[in-house]
């Protein structure tokens, strides 16, 4: 059940950084480079899938 929410919040969130994103009309290649992550994890992210460091998601409000 645990496990169940805590996907649910990444969905939300990679959902919520990608709204962001384009919302600027910002590449996932230049909001990475931004962040200092890869856009490969970044795509990830937007997924909804997996799991990146505390620096990446931190970095997030600043990226604009």
């Amino acid at each position: 059940m645990r496990l169940f929410r805590v996907e649910q919040a990444l969905k939300k969130l990679g959902s919520n950084i990608q709204h962001a994103r384009k919302r600027r009309r910002i590449s996932t290649s230049l909001m990475a480079e931004r962040i200092g992550i890869t856009r490969a994890t970044l795509s990830r992210l937007e997924a909804g899938q997996g799991y990146s460091t505390d620096r990446a998601i931190i970095a997030l409000p600043g990226s604009s």
